[in-house]
């Protein structure tokens, strides 16, 4: 009969939803909190209408960095990077370089590329948007010693202080700016070195060049 077949068609839908809802039931090996579906139930999907499930984890914190195109070849997955969020200055959050995008962003003819940085949320209370400073860590050096970069002699190519008999001794260095300098090798803790400081002073018959000697350990 006509209700008969009608009792059966909707019987074989119900069955079908059935198997949708098992094909589309997720499960996942961890403790964490969906944040946030973009369909609900009975929504069709389809490979040109992609929808979400947003997953977090709540002691994780994933930071966005970009990068210009000299930082990015000199970044690795799995490096170390310092973060302080400007709304806990002086608080310093360890970090691991967990993605990077080689897709270039371009803005007014600035390239730039994405780096993601994961770190441990902690007892703070961080949100989404917060600004910070990131730092990352491309090298690391034991036992290095810093000096006046005033003190360092350039000769042929090569790194010089003088120590303090005033003879000249090959160092290695590493990161330097304007004011100081890491040695990494020629040196020890505890070296005496001497810096020679030539000044001219004018009198009446002529120009004497007078030298005089710094010394720094």
């Amino acid at each position: 009969s006509i209700a008969s077949n009608t009792v059966e068609q909707w019987e074989i839908t119900v069955n079908k939803a059935k198997k949708w809802l098992e094909a589309y039931q997720i499960t996942a090996p961890f403790d964490w909190k969906i944040r946030k579906i973009d369909f609900e139930l009975w929504d069709k999907i389809s490979a040109t209408n992609t929808k979400f499930i947003h997953i977090e984890n709540p002691d994780l914190i994933e930071i966005s960095v970009l990068l210009d195109q000299i930082d990015i070849v000199q970044v690795e997955l799995g490096m170390p990077a310092e973060v302080e969020f400007d709304a806990y200055p002086w608080v310093i959050f360890p970090g691991t370089i967990s993605d990077i995008d080689t897709k270039a962003n371009i803005s007014a003819w600035v390239v730039s590329y994405t780096v993601k940085i994961n770190i441990d949320r902690w007892d703070y209370k961080i949100l989404g948007w917060m600004t910070a400073n990131v730092k990352i860590i491309l090298d690391r050096k034991t036992d290095v010693i810093q000096i006046p970069t005033t003190y360092i002699q350039h000769i042929w190519e090569k790194n010089y202080v003088a120590n303090g008999s005033g003879d000249l001794i090959e160092v290695e260095i590493w990161i330097s700016n304007d004011n100081m300098v890491e040695i990494i090798s020629g040196l020890e803790i505890g070296n005496k070195i001497t810096k020679e400081i030539s000044k001219t002073s004018t009198n009446g018959l002529g120009e004497d060049l007078m030298n005089m000697s710094n010394q720094y350990n």
